[in-house]
């Protein structure tokens, strides 16, 4: 999941301003499509086990086990049956919430680093 959101966060790291462009933050279909895909990721961490979250394979599991373990009913979804001793990879809630405040804590400190260190070295020796 962190990849993920370093993925989504790269087009808002590698599109501060420079000579020739402006910033990320000036373009109103960019940050749209960003929050977007930050909000898709969010949902992917944070969402019980779904059709959505099944299809990417995060915090999921097969039907079985879901239904014996997590007590879901109703999973209309075709799940193939997952290659681990747990038949699943659902994480506690908790756990997701503390995943997902690293993630957002690790996309602003890139744009941090990004706009204050590396940028900001670069504009002093040109």
């Amino acid at each position: 999941m962190i990849v993920l959101f370093q993925f989504i966060n790269a087009a808002a790291i590698f599109n501060f301003e420079h000579y020739h462009r402006s910033s990320w933050y000036k373009n109103p279909s960019l940050i749209f499509i960003y929050f977007l895909f930050i909000g898709f990721a969010l949902y992917l961490t944070l969402a019980p086990p779904n059709p959505i979250s099944g299809w990417f394979r995060i915090s999921c599991g097969s039907t079985q086990i879901l239904e014996n373990e997590f007590g879901m009913r109703d999973i209309w979804w075709n799940i193939p049956d997952y290659n681990s001793s747990f038949g699943h990879n659902v994480i506690p809630m908790e756990s997701r919430i503390i995943l997902w405040i690293m993630c957002l804590m690790n996309c602003g400190v890139t744009l941090m680093y990004e706009k204050w260190v590396v940028l900001a070295w670069k504009r002093k020796k040109v």
